[in-house]
């Protein structure tokens, strides 16, 4: 739920300086999406909901910055 799953599992045409940092955000997405799955409790569907957000919100910033400084073939 609420994860695109188009994203690639691996990030080696990512720039190195990215690679760790994006492979992390996306497992900490996964980790929230597993957590909403998990939770009934309305606060904490709630708090998992907020969770998802920022993770990919974090996950998709680092990849148009990663994105960005490949295209200016930066490494």
């Amino acid at each position: 739920m609420w994860m695109d799953h188009r994203q690639p599992e691996t990030h080696a045409d990512l720039p190195d300086n990215y690679r760790d940092a994006a492979s992390q955000a996306l497992e900490e997405w996964r980790a929230a999406v597993s957590y909403f799955d998990r939770v009934s409790d309305p606060d904490l569907v709630e708090f998992a909901s907020f969770q998802i957000e920022a993770a990919r919100r974090k996950y998709e910033c680092l990849m148009r910055r990663a994105r960005a400084e490949a295209a200016n073939g930066q490494e």
